[in-house]
């Protein structure tokens, strides 16, 4: 339709249609104006992850998350020759071949971290339930430190099997897959801030790795057949249903019961997408696989004392 003279509409609000139509030379003033606006404020607004209400902002910096990432990487890589020097003043440690020095320190140092993580995370998620309140968003100082911990310690993981592999030529698919997915999946949840509750419910699970090194380390001394990796073995195994599977389900369990915020768009797209795939991998593949082969081993070892039902005692296993 026809516009009356002196009834002009007034141009559009919007930047983009505004940019359109002002003229060729206002077009390139509007145009450095909207550049330089978008360096100033750079891109962290433009969160394409998620709608508006899932954006939250993380509890440090991300530029602070990083730097602090890479301290707690040189601090597990310190702490390999630290463990070695103290284990190599021990007579079991001289007992092992010399490309298991490395091995053992490493299962070592996987140990103590086990320990720290599950200790912080059972105090964050089942004793102060303090990242409860809120699963999906809640985050204390706590269990901000014990992931950028965790975010260093799968960092220097990562690195140790390459480093390994140059050494003794040994690689684990599963167990690189394991690494890979918790440097990640660490990295994600610091850096989007959601959900420390899963986060920490996942790493929860890494209280088998002292077990874990137990069992390694009385097999490579030649008591595989002693009460004391008898009893190891079976604590590993209902560790690893209890801590680990039951977890397991019990994560998948506090997932669906949040699907309606998921189905909505609150959760960060970047977390989602993580969560799930390392969740279905831990839950279909990764533990129930390490479940067979560790009760494979514990079923070995008791097979042959099961005498009449009862365990058979060996004059070495008196000795243990």
């Amino acid at each position: 339709p026809l516009v009356q003279a002196g009834n002009t509409p007034s141009p559009p609000s919007t930047p983009l249609v505004q940019l359109c139509i002002v003229r060729p030379r206002q077009r390139r003033r509007f145009s450095s104006t909207m550049l330089s606006l978008l360096v100033d404020e750079g891109l962290s607004r433009l969160d394409l992850s998620a709608p508006a209400q899932a954006r939250r902002a993380p509890l440090l910096p991300i530029s602070t998350q990083i730097v602090a990432s890479l301290i707690f990487t040189a601090m597990w890589c310190m702490l390999c020759p630290l463990v070695q020097a103290i284990c190599s003043r021990t007579r079991w440690f001289h007992f092992l071949k010399e490309k298991d020095h490395m091995v053992c320190t490493l299962k070592i140092v996987r140990s103590i971290y086990g320990i720290f993580v599950t200790i912080a995370a059972a105090v964050e998620v089942y004793i102060g339930q303090r990242v409860t309140d809120d699963i999906l968003w809640s985050v204390t100082p706590s269990s901000e430190l014990a992931l950028l911990v965790s975010a260093g310690f799968f960092n220097f993981e990562v690195l140790s099997m390459f480093y390994t592999y140059s050494i003794n030529k040994q690689w684990d698919n599963s167990l690189f897959v394991h690494h890979v997915l918790g440097m990640w999946g660490t990295h994600v949840i610091t850096f989007t801030s959601c959900s420390h509750f899963f986060g920490l419910g996942v790493l929860i699970e890494e209280i088998s790795t002292p077990f874990t090194f137990v069992s390694w380390i009385l097999q490579k001394a030649g008591k595989s057949h002693t009460k004391s990796f008898l009893v190891n073995q079976f604590a590993m195994c209902t560790v690893w249903f209890f801590c680990r599977m039951c977890v397991d389900v019990y994560l998948w369990a506090s997932f669906w019961s949040i699907r309606d915020r998921i189905m909505a768009g609150e959760a960060n797209g970047y977390f989602l997408f993580q969560y799930t795939l390392g969740l279905f991998i831990l839950t279909l593949w990764l533990n129930p696989y390490w479940m067979y082969m560790k009760t494979k081993k514990l079923v070995q070892v008791l097979k042959p004392r099961l005498v009449g039902g009862k365990i058979a005692t060996s004059p070495r296993s008196k000795k243990d």
